[in-house]
């Protein structure tokens, strides 16, 4: 190590990763950036993923812990992030693949920025590439502003790096939040602290078993998910952490409670390329998708704007 050139601390969270798992970490000990420290907090996995980590001990000496019980995916990487020691921390999933120049290229660019992400390249289990560009296809590129993270999210855990700073604003994470990525995202762009760099520099893989990840949900599960928001911006709300924007939040809280109420059937991700931006997208939304409409039109959007991702 050097002592000269910042601590990079990588924080991974596992569970039930056999399958892939030794790829991302020799991804990791083979990078350009030599400076880091591997933090890995596995959440009580009942596959072999937590006996191959400590194997790998005995060739990178990783920090290694085990959740007492499985507590999911937020409160594993909280954990995880808890033990970081460097000045700048990557985030790390247990089944991608990180470019070797990844960790070189971020530190290079964050600048003073708190959270600097990435794209990425979107591979399947057998490392077949199905997308060159997550952003291209999935992502939103323009998204800047705290309101317009507040409408969704276009950071994804595996391809940021943050000042360690800003964990004194994020954690503790609230209990209600649906992704940690999308937390630090909210924390960091309410300080006009976030940018993107617009190249892949990772692989991004994709599979049945993913916890999050770009396929498509049912219509239930997007109830679910719309459900979770609300929660989110409740506790935004009691934590008075996002104080200038409380009418923005309040407005979206209203906006998420009318389709879970009404029935409302959407995807935000269509209206990006619609090439609107604030509350006029949020006013479109709720004119096109008003429970005032025949539930078989709004099933019949719902499933137009789908084939649109």
């Amino acid at each position: 190590m050097n002592d000269n050139i910042p601590l990079i601390s990588i924080a991974m969270a596992t569970y039930n990763g056999q399958k892939f798992i030794i790829d991302q970490l020799d991804s990791i000990t083979n990078q350009t950036y030599k400076n880091f420290e591997i933090i890995v907090c596995d959440d009580k996995s009942t596959d072999s993923t937590f006996e191959i980590l400590q194997n790998y001990k005995t060739k990178y000496p990783l920090k290694l812990i085990q959740n007492y019980k499985n507590l999911g995916i937020v409160s594993t990487f909280e954990n995880a992030l808890k033990l970081c020691n460097g000045d700048f921390i990557a985030l790390s999933d247990q089944d991608d693949i990180f470019f070797p120049e990844k960790l070189e290229i971020l530190l290079n660019n964050i600048g003073d920025f708190y959270l600097i992400h990435s794209d990425s390249i979107i591979i399947d289990e057998f490392n077949k590439i199905t997308f060159r560009s997550h952003f291209r296809k999935f992502k939103d590129i323009n998204k800047k502003s705290f309101v317009d993270y507040l409408s969704g999210n276009n950071v994804t855990g595996n391809s940021i790096l943050i000042r360690k700073e800003l964990l004194s604003i994020a954690l503790p994470f609230p209990k209600s939040i649906r992704i940690h990525d999308h937390y630090l995202a909210l924390c960091a762009s309410y300080y006009n602290k976030i940018i993107l760099y617009p190249k892949p520099l990772q692989y991004y893989r994709q599979h049945l078993s993913n916890a999050i990840g770009i396929k498509k949900n049912s219509y239930e599960t997007f109830l679910k998910n719309t459900r979770k928001d609300i929660k989110n911006y409740i506790s935004f709300l009691k934590l008075f952490k996002f104080t200038d924007n409380e009418r923005e939040i309040k407005i979206f809280l209203e906006l998420k409670i009318a389709i879970v109420r009404g029935n409302y059937k959407t995807q935000f991700s269509i209206l990006n390329n619609l090439k609107i931006k604030g509350f006029l997208r949020l006013y479109i939304v709720y004119l096109i998708l008003n429970p005032i409409f025949p539930y078989r039109l709004r099933f019949n959007i719902y499933n137009f704007l789908n084939t649109l991702r």
